[in-house]
């Protein structure tokens, strides 16, 4: 069941990205990310295990911008919380490495 929520969720991201003009960069093909490049900051510092306090100490934010731009990744990629999104991100290549 898990498995076939995870593929959904991936076919629903996918989709939402050709609506609105907008590839998912799973290559490194010159398509547009689908995150501004705060929410990729934001996304790839909780994806190393750092919590909202410290990224937003480490991008000189509040942690309450910190939470809204992880909401607006949640809602992009059609998951319920921060969790999951790190891991489709993940598993899709969407979280950017060099991203501080």
């Amino acid at each position: 069941m898990v498995l076939l929520d995870i593929t959904e969720q991936m076919h629903n991201l996918m989709m939402s990205g050709a609506k609105s003009n907008s590839t998912v960069n799973i290559n490194a093909g010159g398509t547009k990310p689908i995150f501004t490049p705060k929410e990729n900051k934001v996304l790839y510092w909780v994806s190393q295990e750092k919590t909202y306090a410290e990224v937003a100490l480490m991008l000189g934010i509040s942690v309450r911008t910190v939470k809204f731009h992880m909401s607006n990744v949640t809602k992009k990629m059609g998951v319920k919380n921060a969790r999951s999104a790190i891991k489709i991100g993940m598993d899709l290549n969407l979280i950017i490495n060099d991203a501080y």
